[in-house]
């Protein structure tokens, strides 16, 4: 008996029949010799076996067993000529196989290079296609003539019409046919724009208007000059260089185009400020003189920081 199974199974497959037979059974297993690439979907390693079985009961229970293994069983006959009568039947077959596979992939071949042929002018037949249906979804049927009608809604407030009775609409408008106009900070809808409150303009009222100062109710003649410093430790030579020209610096903001001194700078805040990981630590002081400020500046501590600090954040903070 021939036949072929799996490799990781060879082991099982030659004790059981062993047991099973009581060892009056002789088993040859080889591996089968193929090119990998003429079976690209066989992933598996098998193994071809050779039986040698002496009567009738002992080849019925080793079927049945190599039936249990899932391992396929040929009829190889026992005389050479027949042998080679069924080796010759197996090579024809296979010489035909082959020759069907080879002209089949020379006609899909074939196939392909005419479907290539023909693909650019498919692509724009199928754009035309797509184009032509699309502007026929814009069309009425009129049940009574069977005609399509080329009637498209009638759209406001800048609408595209989509088909005889729906419009796509901008921002700010809804509606069938875009007809609602949507006011938005409490404005009200005026025909096709709104009519904002106080403080907003823009056609649906979504800037905000900036006002005038009002300078009645505040004194701008006296005012706080803020320093905001970084207290970084690498912000040393930035520290000495801002103490010994701080007072020729507040001098020179002092003096008007024409030159006159004029001492509108009424009180000083010093705002130092470092951060390191979590922590934001914070040094501040309000004095009414310049040399005061010095005196402070002499005085502040540096410490380690990170690479980025929040100086925005200490320019809101210091005010």
């Amino acid at each position: 008996m021939n036949g072929i199974i799996r490799s990781r199974r060879k082991s099982d497959f030659d004790t059981f029949l062993r047991r099973m037979t009581r060892a009056q059974v002789f088993v040859n297993l080889l591996p089968g010799s193929y090119d990998p690439s003429d079976f690209p979907q066989e992933t598996t390693e098998k193994r071809v076996f050779v039986l040698f079985v002496c009567g009738k009961e002992q080849r019925e229970k080793v079927k049945k067993i190599c039936a249990g293994f899932s391992s396929k069983c040929y009829a190889i006959p026992d005389n050479i000529d027949p042998r080679s009568e069924y080796l010759g039947k197996i090579i024809t077959q296979a010489d035909e196989i082959t020759k069907i596979i080879k002209n089949t992939l020379n006609y899909q071949a074939k196939i392909m290079r005419a479907a290539a042929t023909y693909f650019m002018k498919w692509k724009k037949m199928n754009q035309k296609y797509g184009l032509i249906l699309k502007i026929l979804n814009r069309f009425s049927l009129d049940d009574s003539t069977h005609l399509t009608l080329a009637q498209l809604a009638n759209c406001q407030n800048y609408g595209i019409p989509l088909n005889a009775t729906d419009c796509r609409c901008p921002a700010y408008v809804a509606g069938q046919l875009c007809q609602n106009v949507i006011c938005r900070r409490y404005a009200v809808p005026d025909k096709d724009r709104c009519a904002c409150a106080p403080g907003w303009y823009d056609k649906y009222c979504g800037l905000r208007g900036c006002r005038p100062p009002n300078e009645d109710q505040m004194e701008l003649e006296k005012r706080s000059l803020i320093v905001v410093f970084n207290t970084k430790t690498t912000m040393k030579s930035q520290l000495d260089t801002l103490k010994h020209n701080f007072n020729e610096m507040v001098s020179k903001i002092m003096r008007n185009s024409f030159g006159t001194r004029t001492p509108w700078i009424d009180n000083y805040i010093v705002y130092g400020f470092v951060k390191s990981g979590s922590n934001l630590h914070i040094q501040s002081e309000f004095v009414y003189d310049s040399d005061d400020v010095i005196n402070y500046l002499n005085n502040l501590e540096l410490f380690d920081g990170d690479a980025t600090q929040p100086l925005l954040t200490a320019v809101k903070d210091s005010q």
